[in-house]
């Protein structure tokens, strides 16, 4: 929850920094700085590069070790 508030924070900040004409090139430069790691992110994760960690309580087993890759 908080990350989708950074980035509506950060997205009404670019917003606002769109209308001082001084400052354009640090708006062109900030907006792939925001949005190329989503989308980076997405991609992975549906192409099952990227691992979501998740804390196992120390009796439990990883899915990895329970069902081994069979060759």
């Amino acid at each position: 929850m908080l990350l989708l508030l950074g980035a509506v924070l950060e997205t009404i900040a670019l917003f606002v920094l769109f209308f001082y004409p001084g400052l354009a090139g640090l708006f062109f430069v900030s907006v792939p700085v925001l949005f190329l790691p989503i989308i980076l992110c997405r991609a992975r994760r549906r192409s099952g590069r990227l691992k979501v960690f998740r804390y196992l309580n120390p009796d439990e087993k990883s899915f990895d070790e329970v069902f081994k890759k069979k060759r």
